[in-house]
């Protein structure tokens, strides 16, 4: 939404000074009447015939006031200041109490940013005439330049209560409550002026700007359509309802607008912006970087457009260029609190997670209602395993948007990594109600469910989001898990494959179906054990027991850790089906590098004492053992049990003969 102006006065009815029977009177071409039809082309907008009537009236007669008066009126809607004061001038020198000349000599200054000379005008006009109020008006302008809004909303009051049909102060109060927050306002004196004049197009508007802003987005574009209604080429008006149609999902109605608005304005970089930005939405990156690259062309000053083209490179994984343009657009606008949101986005989807929480800081600054910020810092916070502070920022999150169901669902997801299920499932809940067409909340909860150990309920879940969204590769991925830890092996591998289908690079996937096989293999033979992995099998026994999936098993763990070198789990079971088959050093091998990948890991210490067991180096056993119960692990009989049995077996070293002596 663009930021609120002020719009300038079209015509205020107001009575001027007349000194008399001036030369030139009487007849239709005389300079009155000239001065009249100057007027009637003024109210209607037509600057340029009646500053032609207004030439001519004071050509024949100099000294008529009001003819100066009418002009300088027309060169300042005309945006010709310089002009506007020359001809006020002229006025105040023949009639130094002309109230009506000071006040709009004070809006010519106004308008040149002149400030103070434009108060001290208005002020004289008011003491010459106290009930004028197009000088309260004008003088509430000048403050609004000066950033004293108090007081401009003082002056539009004053006017008001001298003139209580005069629109134009209401629409020009009303901006002034937008501009402050006030939206409640700002919809009243809006509602004022429409009822005054049905055909102030402004007034809809904006009236529909503050009912966006105070949530009621349908209203909102009521009030575009009826503005529409009185003028159907109004290019705002299409931009803002194409916005409400974004906002509610309407791609498609949105583009529409938007293509309406490019028509009416083809060198408005504003259609091509918001156009850009729905084709992004929609997921047609070609075409939102071609509307954005043309809003850059048209305007390249333009920060937004910028931001917005940095956003669609980075929902194409093109974080360089992405973070380039969120650049461009801080560079231009060192405010644009939008601008280090996005940036930080795209850091973080590089994994550059510091960066990305700077970035966030530097938002949050600027806008301390930035919700996405907090979002986006409380996912970097996550990422780094810090699970507090991301709760925290996304309950703040929360509490400025307590109808988000992103923030509720990254909050419940994040409960879930630090164990605390219950607290996940709660916020899932909230967001599932919020919106039961998210494929996100329904996995998430999934996750949670399997994370208690309700894999049934975790599957349903994932049922829903596969529904859904039927080509998102983790839900399948999560599924297969799921069904693994219930044994449901041929279920498992048709739910990974189906990820590997859609992800072929995904090496969570190709890890864990490999898992599915190799635990396929021992199914027919295996007690019930832990679905992680089988322990403590012979080597003979593995090979005649899984000979059927060893090769699919080995095919996805290798490829698993060529896909993804730093992912321990893969050596783990890399590890584990070379030791099924005898080869313990090679196990050892992609033990020892899961072990320095993630020295946290109980089990990794566990597997490779068997593996150190069958090697016959039994200190080395010993100490994985001893590391494995340090680190939380459960005593494992078994193994011990071997360990035991084996030491008893080992011949005993012969006690050397001294040589020598006696």
């Amino acid at each position: 939404m663009g930021r609120c102006r002020l719009l300038p006065v079209l015509a205020l009815a107001v009575g001027v000074i007349t000194l008399g029977t001036q030369p030139g009177c009487g007849g239709k071409n005389s300079a009155q009447a000239h001065h009249a039809r100057g007027k009637s082309f003024y109210v209607k907008g037509d600057y340029d015939r009646a500053m032609r009537e207004f030439d001519r009236a004071l050509a024949l007669n100099p000294k008529l006031v009001r003819a100066y008066v009418s002009r300088g009126r027309t060169y300042y809607q005309k945006h010709k200041n310089d002009r506007a004061i020359a001809d006020f001038n002229m006025a105040l020198a023949m009639d130094p109490k002309s109230a009506e000349a000071y006040a709009r000599r004070g809006a010519a200054y106004g308008g040149k940013r002149q400030y103070d000379r434009a108060i001290a005008d208005v002020n004289k006009a008011i003491a010459l005439n106290p009930r004028l109020g197009l000088a309260y008006y004008y003088r509430a302008f000048a403050y609004h330049g000066k950033g004293e809004h108090e007081r401009a909303i003082s002056d539009f009051t004053k006017a008001i209560a001298i003139d209580p049909k005069d629109a134009y102060s209401y629409v020009e109060r009303g901006a002034l409550w937008y501009r402050k927050g006030n939206y409640r306002l700002a919809i009243q004196d809006y509602s004022k002026a429409i009822a005054l004049d049905p055909r102030r197009t402004d007034a809809y508007v904006w009236r529909g700007n503050a009912r966006w802003h105070r949530g009621n987005l349908d209203r909102a574009m009521r009030d575009y359509t009826k503005a529409l209604r009185v003028d159907p080429k109004l290019v705002l008006a299409y931009l803002n309802r194409g916005l409400a149609y974004s906002s509610k999902g309407r791609l498609d109605r949105a583009i529409a607008d938007f293509n309406k608005a490019i028509s009416l304005a083809p060198g408005d970089a504003r259609g091509y912006l918001c156009r850009g930005t729905s084709y992004g939405h929609k997921g047609d990156h070609r075409r939102a970087i071609a509307d954005l690259d043309q809003a850059i062309l048209l305007n390249p000053k333009s920060a937004e457009a910028y931001c917005s083209r940095g956003a669609a490179y980075t929902r194409t994984a093109d974080y360089g260029r992405a973070i380039r343009n969120f650049d461009m657009a801080i560079a231009l606008n060192p405010k644009f609190a939008w601008a280090y949101d996005g940036r930080a986005y795209a850091h973080s989807r590089k994994g550059d997670f510091d960066r990305a929480i700077q970035d966030c800081n530097r938002a949050i600054a600027i806008d301390s209602r930035m919700a996405r910020s907090y979002l986006t810092r409380g996912f970097a916070y996550r990422s780094k395993g810090e699970h507090d502070r991301a709760i925290s920022d996304f309950s703040t999150a929360i509490g400025l948007y307590p109808k988000w169901g992103l923030a509720h669902i990254q909050r419940g997801a994040t409960y879930d990594y630090r164990g605390d299920h219950r607290r996940s499932i709660r916020d899932l809940n909230r967001a599932i109600a919020l919106n039961r067409k998210s494929p996100t909340a329904y996995y998430c909860r999934g996750r949670a469910y399997g994370g208690m150990g309700k894999y049934n309920r975790a599957i349903a879940d994932f049922d829903k989001a596969i529904a859904l969204n039927p080509k998102w590769a983790r839900a399948y991925r999560d599924r297969g898990s799921a069904y693994h830890h219930k044994r449901e092996y041929d279920r498992a591998i048709a739910d990974l494959s189906k990820a590997i289908a859609i992800e072929p690079d995904d090496a969570y996937s190709r890890c864990w179906r490999g898992y599915a096989y190799l635990h396929k293999g021992f199914l027919n033979w295996a007690p019930p054990v832990q679905p992680r992995l089988i322990e403590g099998a012979g080597p003979s026994a593995s090979r005649h027991l899984f000979e059927h999936c060893f090769g699919q098993a080995m095919r996805d763990f290798d490829k698993a850790i060529m896909l993804k070198p730093e992912y321990a789990e893969a050596y783990v079971g890399r590890g584990y089906l070379y030791g099924s088959r005898g080869d313990y050093r090679r196990s050892i091998a992609d033990y020892d590098v899961a072990a320095a990948l993630d020295p946290r890991d109980p089990e990794v210490y566990r597997f490779r004492a068997w593996a150190w067991l069958h090697e016959k180096r039994y200190n080395k056993a010993w100490a994985d053992l001893k590391t494995y119960r340090a680190l939380g692990g459960k005593p494992d009989p078994d193994l011990i049990k071997a360990l035991r049995k084996a030491e008893k077996k080992r011949p005993q070293r012969a006690v050397p003969e001294k040589r020598g002596g006696k």
